[in-house]
């Protein structure tokens, strides 16, 4: 009985601490120096979720945009059946290096830089695919191409969720979709 007493009255000791204590694990975005009161139009938060989002529209308009240019693409090459495949999938075999690849970078660069970083691969990748001399050159800068829209695609979101204020509608969060 005695056990049973003591028991209770530590477990309610502990409950009443942990009511009086503040969590320091908040959203940044609680802090009134970062988040705008709500319903106040901040238009810095929309450019950088506008910015940001465009990776999701570079990683469907890369995957859309080699449909229409294989047919030039094979008579520059003059390619086969096989290797105009190859072309347009060479893209997405560095999406998925680029999405393995994504979390790690994160925690190495963080997101900003991280996106920054993806932002002058896909440049570079896309100017160097479009001076391509050979198509073993092609291939590799599809490739590099790839990777960089694969790590946006799971880059952005997150930092969009990390950037948006809680007092946000989820649109700004979702915008990369």
């Amino acid at each position: 009985m005695k056990r049973e007493n003591a028991t209770r009255e530590r477990a309610d000791r502990t409950r009443q601490n942990h009511h009086n204590v503040k969590s320091d694990l908040r959203h940044p975005s609680d802090n009134q120096g970062i988040a705008p009161s709500p319903g106040t139009y901040n238009a810095s938060i929309y450019l950088v979720a506008g910015i940001a989002a465009l990776g999701g529209l570079l990683v469907g308009y890369n995957t859309g945009v080699i449909s229409g240019a294989i047919l030039f693409i094979q008579k520059d090459f003059h390619l086969n059946g096989t290797q105009e495949e190859i072309a347009v999938s060479t893209g997405l075999m560095g999406a998925i290096i680029g999405a393995l690849c994504a979390g790690p970078m994160n925690d190495a660069l963080g997101r900003k830089r991280t996106l920054m970083l993806l932002a002058i691969i896909f440049i570079i990748g896309s100017a160097l695919t479009a001076m391509a001399p050979t198509y073993e050159f092609f291939l590799a800068c599809r490739i590099f191409v790839g990777f960089g829209f694969g790590a946006t695609a799971g880059v952005g979101p997150v930092y969009l969720s990390e950037v948006a204020p809680a007092n946000l509608p989820d649109l700004l969060r979702s915008s990369s979709q």
